[in-house]
Protein backbone atom coordinates (compact mmCIF):
# COMPACT_ATOMS: atom_id res chain seq x y z
CA UNK A 1 0.00 0.00 0.00
CA UNK A 2 1.46 3.91 -0.81
CA UNK A 3 1.84 5.80 1.90
CA UNK A 4 -1.14 8.27 1.79
CA UNK A 5 0.14 11.78 0.81
CA UNK A 6 0.89 14.69 3.15
CA UNK A 7 -2.23 16.65 2.12
CA UNK A 8 -4.31 13.71 3.00
CA UNK A 9 -2.61 13.35 6.69
CA UNK A 10 -2.78 16.92 6.62
CA UNK A 11 -6.23 17.86 5.82
CA UNK A 12 -8.22 15.75 9.07
CA UNK A 13 -5.86 18.10 11.08
CA UNK A 14 -6.44 20.71 10.71
CA UNK A 15 -10.09 20.31 10.13
CA UNK A 16 -9.62 18.95 14.04
CA UNK A 17 -7.84 21.88 14.99
CA UNK A 18 -10.51 24.42 14.04
CA UNK A 19 -13.50 22.47 14.83
CA UNK A 20 -11.35 22.10 18.61
CA UNK A 21 -11.52 26.17 18.45
CA UNK A 22 -14.50 26.41 17.75
CA UNK A 23 -15.88 24.07 20.10
CA UNK A 24 -13.55 26.30 22.69
CA UNK A 25 -14.93 29.36 21.91
CA UNK A 26 -18.24 27.64 22.69
CA UNK A 27 -17.82 25.81 25.68
CA UNK A 28 -16.57 29.18 27.37
CA UNK A 29 -19.37 30.56 26.68
CA UNK A 30 -21.45 27.95 28.02
CA UNK A 31 -19.78 28.11 31.15
CA UNK A 32 -18.37 31.69 32.08
CA UNK A 33 -20.29 34.29 29.14
CA UNK A 34 -23.54 35.75 29.06
CA UNK A 35 -25.32 37.28 26.20
CA UNK A 36 -23.99 40.36 26.27
CA UNK A 37 -20.52 38.60 25.37
CA UNK A 38 -22.07 37.90 21.95
CA UNK A 39 -20.90 40.71 19.08
CA UNK A 40 -23.73 43.37 18.22
CA UNK A 41 -24.10 42.11 14.80
CA UNK A 42 -24.80 38.21 16.15
CA UNK A 43 -26.72 39.86 19.22
CA UNK A 44 -29.23 41.53 17.18
CA UNK A 45 -30.00 38.32 15.36
CA UNK A 46 -33.16 37.23 16.98
CA UNK A 47 -35.98 39.79 18.92
CA UNK A 48 -34.79 37.48 21.92
CA UNK A 49 -31.41 37.51 22.70
CA UNK A 50 -31.21 35.09 24.83
CA UNK A 51 -32.83 32.35 22.61
CA UNK A 52 -29.51 33.69 20.40
CA UNK A 53 -27.10 33.32 22.73
CA UNK A 54 -28.33 29.35 23.50
CA UNK A 55 -28.14 29.02 19.54
CA UNK A 56 -24.71 30.49 19.23
CA UNK A 57 -23.38 27.92 21.53
CA UNK A 58 -25.42 25.22 20.22
CA UNK A 59 -24.32 26.11 17.06
CA UNK A 60 -20.40 25.90 17.69
CA UNK A 61 -20.52 22.39 19.99
CA UNK A 62 -22.00 20.87 17.08
CA UNK A 63 -19.69 22.35 14.27
CA UNK A 64 -16.76 21.46 17.09
CA UNK A 65 -17.86 18.05 17.93
CA UNK A 66 -18.36 17.03 14.50
CA UNK A 67 -15.25 18.28 13.12
CA UNK A 68 -14.03 16.30 15.96
CA UNK A 69 -16.22 13.08 15.17
CA UNK A 70 -15.99 13.01 11.05
CA UNK A 71 -13.98 15.59 8.92
CA UNK A 72 -14.72 14.95 6.27
CA UNK A 73 -18.45 15.79 6.90
CA UNK A 74 -17.87 18.80 8.69
CA UNK A 75 -15.61 20.73 6.78
CA UNK A 76 -18.48 22.95 5.08
CA UNK A 77 -19.69 23.86 7.92
CA UNK A 78 -16.40 24.78 9.35
CA UNK A 79 -15.59 26.77 6.89
CA UNK A 80 -18.56 28.54 6.34
CA UNK A 81 -18.84 29.33 10.26
CA UNK A 82 -14.97 30.33 9.99
CA UNK A 83 -15.83 32.73 6.38
CA UNK A 84 -18.81 34.22 8.76
CA UNK A 85 -16.71 35.15 11.58
CA UNK A 86 -13.63 36.68 9.39
CA UNK A 87 -16.66 39.46 8.33
CA UNK A 88 -18.23 39.12 11.88
CA UNK A 89 -14.61 40.51 13.18
CA UNK A 90 -13.98 42.63 10.32
CA UNK A 91 -16.85 44.53 11.73
CA UNK A 92 -15.88 44.59 15.27
CA UNK A 93 -12.43 46.02 14.01
CA UNK A 94 -13.85 48.71 12.00
CA UNK A 95 -15.95 49.70 14.95
CA UNK A 96 -13.15 50.17 17.23
CA UNK A 97 -14.08 47.21 19.73
CA UNK A 98 -10.98 46.23 22.11
CA UNK A 99 -12.54 42.36 22.94
CA UNK A 100 -14.20 40.06 20.57
CA UNK A 101 -16.09 38.73 23.01
CA UNK A 102 -15.75 34.93 21.68
CA UNK A 103 -14.38 33.37 25.10
CA UNK A 104 -17.05 35.60 27.87
CA UNK A 105 -16.17 37.78 30.23
CA UNK A 106 -13.23 37.28 32.11
CA UNK A 107 -10.75 36.76 28.58
CA UNK A 108 -10.25 39.88 26.42
CA UNK A 109 -9.46 38.65 23.36
CA UNK A 110 -8.97 41.69 20.53
CA UNK A 111 -10.56 41.43 17.47
CA UNK A 112 -7.37 41.53 15.25
CA UNK A 113 -5.71 38.52 16.62
CA UNK A 114 -8.91 36.41 16.53
CA UNK A 115 -9.09 37.31 13.10
CA UNK A 116 -5.75 36.30 12.45
CA UNK A 117 -6.01 32.94 14.04
CA UNK A 118 -9.26 31.90 12.31
CA UNK A 119 -8.28 33.56 8.99
CA UNK A 120 -5.42 30.74 9.53
CA UNK A 121 -7.72 28.36 10.17
CA UNK A 122 -10.12 28.69 7.22
CA UNK A 123 -6.95 28.69 4.68
CA UNK A 124 -5.29 25.52 5.90
CA UNK A 125 -8.40 24.02 5.80
CA UNK A 126 -8.85 24.73 2.00
CA UNK A 127 -5.16 24.63 1.12
CA UNK A 128 -5.59 20.76 2.09
CA UNK A 129 -8.60 20.25 -0.55
CA UNK A 130 -10.52 17.91 2.18
CA UNK A 131 -13.46 17.43 -0.76
CA UNK A 132 -10.77 15.59 -2.71
CA UNK A 133 -8.40 14.36 -0.19
CA UNK A 134 -10.19 13.19 2.58
CA UNK A 135 -11.35 10.00 1.18
CA UNK A 136 -15.74 9.22 2.07
CA UNK A 137 -16.58 7.13 4.34
CA UNK A 138 -19.64 5.88 6.16
CA UNK A 139 -21.17 6.74 9.54
CA UNK A 140 -21.43 10.28 8.85
CA UNK A 141 -25.15 10.36 9.99
CA UNK A 142 -25.02 8.12 13.07
CA UNK A 143 -21.55 11.00 13.94
CA UNK A 144 -23.95 13.96 12.82
CA UNK A 145 -26.47 13.02 15.28
CA UNK A 146 -23.97 12.36 18.48
CA UNK A 147 -22.55 15.89 17.67
CA UNK A 148 -26.37 17.54 17.57
CA UNK A 149 -27.08 15.32 20.71
CA UNK A 150 -24.38 16.91 22.08
CA UNK A 151 -25.07 20.55 21.26
CA UNK A 152 -28.64 20.63 22.29
CA UNK A 153 -27.72 18.99 25.65
CA UNK A 154 -25.15 21.05 26.84
CA UNK A 155 -26.86 23.95 27.33
CA UNK A 156 -30.00 22.89 28.39
CA UNK A 157 -28.21 20.88 31.16
CA UNK A 158 -26.22 23.94 31.79
CA UNK A 159 -28.47 27.03 31.08
CA UNK A 160 -31.71 25.22 31.34
CA UNK A 161 -34.40 25.10 28.11
CA UNK A 162 -34.10 27.45 24.98
CA UNK A 163 -35.66 30.97 26.59
CA UNK A 164 -39.06 30.70 23.93
CA UNK A 165 -41.04 32.64 26.29
CA UNK A 166 -40.32 35.00 29.45
CA UNK A 167 -39.16 32.72 32.90
CA UNK A 168 -41.38 34.02 35.73
CA UNK A 169 -39.96 36.60 38.30
CA UNK A 170 -37.96 34.89 41.08
CA UNK A 171 -39.96 34.60 44.21
CA UNK A 172 -37.67 36.18 46.49
CA UNK A 173 -37.92 39.51 44.34
CA UNK A 174 -39.55 42.28 46.02
CA UNK A 175 -38.20 45.47 44.38
CA UNK A 176 -34.48 44.09 44.84
CA UNK A 177 -31.81 41.37 44.08
CA UNK A 178 -33.37 37.82 44.28
CA UNK A 179 -31.14 35.62 47.09
CA UNK A 180 -29.79 33.71 44.22
CA UNK A 181 -29.46 35.64 41.24
CA UNK A 182 -28.62 34.10 38.28
CA UNK A 183 -25.62 34.62 36.21
CA UNK A 184 -27.49 37.32 34.02
CA UNK A 185 -30.32 39.12 33.76
CA UNK A 186 -31.84 40.77 30.31
CA UNK A 187 -33.44 43.88 30.25
CA UNK A 188 -35.64 44.98 27.00
CA UNK A 189 -37.43 48.31 27.50
CA UNK A 190 -39.03 48.37 24.31
CA UNK A 191 -41.43 45.74 26.12
CA UNK A 192 -42.31 48.05 29.49
CA UNK A 193 -43.55 50.53 27.58
CA UNK A 194 -47.78 50.75 28.65
CA UNK A 195 -46.58 49.11 31.36
CA UNK A 196 -46.02 50.09 35.27
CA UNK A 197 -42.81 50.68 36.17
CA UNK A 198 -43.46 48.25 39.46
CA UNK A 199 -44.48 45.27 36.76
CA UNK A 200 -41.10 45.19 34.65
CA UNK A 201 -37.99 43.18 34.88
CA UNK A 202 -36.13 46.56 36.26
CA UNK A 203 -38.45 46.46 39.21
CA UNK A 204 -37.31 42.89 40.31
CA UNK A 205 -33.14 44.00 40.56
CA UNK A 206 -34.33 47.89 42.03
CA UNK A 207 -37.13 49.65 44.00
CA UNK A 208 -38.54 51.74 41.65
CA UNK A 209 -41.83 52.53 44.14
CA UNK A 210 -39.18 54.48 45.72
CA UNK A 211 -38.44 56.83 42.93
CA UNK A 212 -39.82 59.74 41.41
CA UNK A 213 -43.03 57.83 38.91
CA UNK A 214 -43.17 61.22 37.39
CA UNK A 215 -40.28 61.88 35.84
CA UNK A 216 -37.00 60.70 33.21
CA UNK A 217 -35.05 57.69 33.72
CA UNK A 218 -32.16 56.88 31.60
CA UNK A 219 -30.26 53.46 32.41
CA UNK A 220 -26.75 54.57 31.77
CA UNK A 221 -23.11 52.66 32.43
CA UNK A 222 -19.97 54.85 33.44
CA UNK A 223 -17.52 53.32 31.20
CA UNK A 224 -20.54 53.82 28.06
CA UNK A 225 -19.49 56.00 25.52
CA UNK A 226 -22.91 56.33 24.22
CA UNK A 227 -24.19 56.81 27.63
CA UNK A 228 -21.79 59.84 28.19
CA UNK A 229 -22.29 61.59 25.14
CA UNK A 230 -25.92 61.12 25.72
CA UNK A 231 -25.45 62.36 29.30
CA UNK A 232 -22.96 65.34 28.16
CA UNK A 233 -26.01 66.23 26.04
CA UNK A 234 -28.71 66.60 28.50
CA UNK A 235 -26.30 68.67 30.67
CA UNK A 236 -25.93 71.25 28.12
CA UNK A 237 -28.89 71.54 27.57
CA UNK A 238 -30.41 72.03 30.62
CA UNK A 239 -26.92 75.17 31.16
CA UNK A 240 -27.94 76.76 27.63
CA UNK A 241 -32.40 76.75 28.60
CA UNK A 242 -31.95 77.40 31.80
CA UNK A 243 -34.60 74.79 32.25
CA UNK A 244 -34.57 72.36 35.27
CA UNK A 245 -37.64 71.27 35.31
CA UNK A 246 -37.76 67.66 34.10
CA UNK A 247 -36.91 65.25 37.09
CA UNK A 248 -34.60 62.90 36.27
CA UNK A 249 -33.35 59.59 37.84
CA UNK A 250 -30.67 57.43 36.76
CA UNK A 251 -29.82 54.44 37.22
CA UNK A 252 -25.84 52.68 36.86
CA UNK A 253 -25.79 49.74 35.69
CA UNK A 254 -22.25 48.30 37.09
CA UNK A 255 -19.45 46.69 35.79
CA UNK A 256 -16.44 44.56 36.93
CA UNK A 257 -13.75 47.16 36.69
CA UNK A 258 -15.62 50.23 35.58
CA UNK A 259 -13.98 52.86 37.44
CA UNK A 260 -11.02 52.50 35.35
CA UNK A 261 -12.69 52.76 32.79
CA UNK A 262 -14.96 56.10 33.25
CA UNK A 263 -16.01 57.72 30.41
CA UNK A 264 -18.99 59.99 31.82
CA UNK A 265 -18.38 63.25 32.95
CA UNK A 266 -20.87 65.06 32.81
CA UNK A 267 -24.78 64.87 34.54
CA UNK A 268 -27.96 66.69 34.28
CA UNK A 269 -29.07 68.51 37.31
CA UNK A 270 -32.50 67.75 38.88
CA UNK A 271 -31.71 64.59 39.47
CA UNK A 272 -32.04 61.47 42.06
CA UNK A 273 -29.15 58.59 41.64
CA UNK A 274 -29.41 54.88 41.83
CA UNK A 275 -27.68 52.00 41.16
CA UNK A 276 -28.20 48.21 40.52
CA UNK A 277 -26.86 46.08 42.40
CA UNK A 278 -23.59 44.47 41.61
CA UNK A 279 -24.41 40.96 42.06
CA UNK A 280 -25.00 39.84 38.12
CA UNK A 281 -24.40 40.82 34.77
CA UNK A 282 -27.26 43.27 33.04
CA UNK A 283 -27.85 42.41 29.01
CA UNK A 284 -28.77 45.77 27.61
CA UNK A 285 -27.13 48.06 24.96
CA UNK A 286 -27.08 51.47 27.13
CA UNK A 287 -27.98 54.36 27.26
CA UNK A 288 -31.78 53.65 27.04
CA UNK A 289 -34.53 56.94 27.83
CA UNK A 290 -37.69 56.04 29.76
CA UNK A 291 -40.54 58.62 29.94
CA UNK A 292 -42.46 57.97 33.26
CA UNK A 293 -46.24 59.29 33.90
CA UNK A 294 -47.81 58.16 36.90
CA UNK A 295 -45.14 55.45 37.15
CA UNK A 296 -46.44 54.35 33.29
CA UNK A 297 -44.37 53.63 30.95
CA UNK A 298 -44.79 55.75 27.85
CA UNK A 299 -41.74 55.81 25.75
CA UNK A 300 -38.95 54.06 25.36
CA UNK A 301 -35.81 55.29 23.53
CA UNK A 302 -32.42 53.59 22.68
CA UNK A 303 -29.57 56.53 22.50
CA UNK A 304 -26.60 55.64 19.72
CA UNK A 305 -24.11 58.25 18.76
CA UNK A 306 -21.82 57.62 16.35
CA UNK A 307 -19.96 54.11 15.36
Amino acid sequence: MPEPSLRTRLAPLSIRIGGAWILLGGLLKLFLGTPADLPAPVRDFLPNVDLTFWGAISAETFVGVLSLLHPRAAWPLLSLVLLLFVGILGKLIAAGAHSCGCFGPTITFPPALMLAIDGVCLVEILATRPWSSIPARGGWAARGLASLAVAIAAPWIVLGPPPFSKPERPAASVGGAPSAPPRWVTFEPKQWVGKPIGETTLHDWLPTDKLPLDATWILYRINCPNCAEHLRLLKMEQDRTQDFSTMYVLVRIPEEGDEKERVVDMLPENRIDAELPAVTRYVIQTPWELKLQGGIVTHATQHLYGK
